[in-house]
């Protein structure tokens, strides 16, 4: 007896199955604001706006940490593209483990500039400006925030230009305080609501990655044999065809 089969497609849109479109959006949403934060860090580095300077000098570790989390998110998001795109479960399944990490650069980023905020904040800038910071340092800072030394013009102060020993400008203290707590906080709020978006992006990419759905990935079609008919072995037959086969959907291409 033949046996007959039942060939069902899975839905499609616009040439992609549900699964793919969900692993291409994920993938795109994790490019977004990968990519964003990328541009921004890159435009702190290159002085792209009026006080990058002060990014790059007072915050040098945030700003690595947060180059390297949205330079991985991007990578990691293009491998995911990719994946859908050549329909190749090896690169979902790097795409998925990328995701990890990801997940820990993005809370070490949020962790690093909330910890800023709450370890009082003003002792720290203080201890930076008098022991951290080089000569020309301190005179980026001042120029960039008009002021002079860090609580007057006798507190570590390079003199050049309008800064001087007697001069009337204003300590740096307050305006750089303004602006890192500004910073910080804006930095720490867009991590921490990245990151359950993140989780679901991980979670999403987990289902779809499972061995046991190869063909819900693929967009191959599922084969679903009738169940009124029985699998029948002839002894002498030497016809491979008539020898039962148990096709096992959670194993591609095994049959037992």
């Amino acid at each position: 007896m033949e046996e007959s089969e039942l060939v069902v497609k899975p839905k499609s849109y616009l040439g992609l199955t549900i699964s793919r479109w969900v692993v291409l959006l994920s993938s795109c949403s994790l490019f977004s604001y990968g990519f964003i934060f990328l541009i921004g860090a890159l435009s702190s580095y290159a002085n792209g706006y009026s006080n990058a300077v002060i990014v790059t000098i007072v915050n040098k570790d945030l700003l690595s940490a947060i180059f390297c989390t949205s330079f991985l998110c991007v990578i990691t998001a293009i491998i995911g593209i990719f994946a859908v795109q050549r329909k190749d479960r090896h690169f979902l399944a790097c795409h998925t483990i990328l995701l990890w990490p990801c997940l820990a650069l993005l809370t070490t980023v949020a962790y690093l500039a909330y910890r800023e905020t709450t370890w009082d904040l003003k002792t720290q800038l203080g201890m930076q400006w008098r022991y951290d910071f080089t000569p020309d340092e301190h005179y980026a800072l001042q120029e960039n925030l008009h002021c002079c030394g860090f609580e007057n013009s006798s507190d570590h102060a390079m003199y050049k230009s309008s800064c001087s020993q007697e001069s009337l400008l204003q300590g740096c203290h307050e305006k750089l305080y303004t602006f890192e707590s500004y910073f910080l906080a804006r930095v720490y709020s867009i991590c921490f609501a990245l990151i359950p978006i993140h989780m679901l992006i991980i979670v999403m990419a987990l289902i779809y990655a499972r061995p046991s759905m190869p063909g819900r990935y693929y967009g191959k079609p599922a084969v679903i044999r009738s169940p009124s008919l029985k699998n029948e072995y002839i002894p002498h037959s030497h016809d491979a065809s008539t020898k039962p086969t148990h096709h096992c959907l959670a194993c591609e291409n095994w049959t037992f």
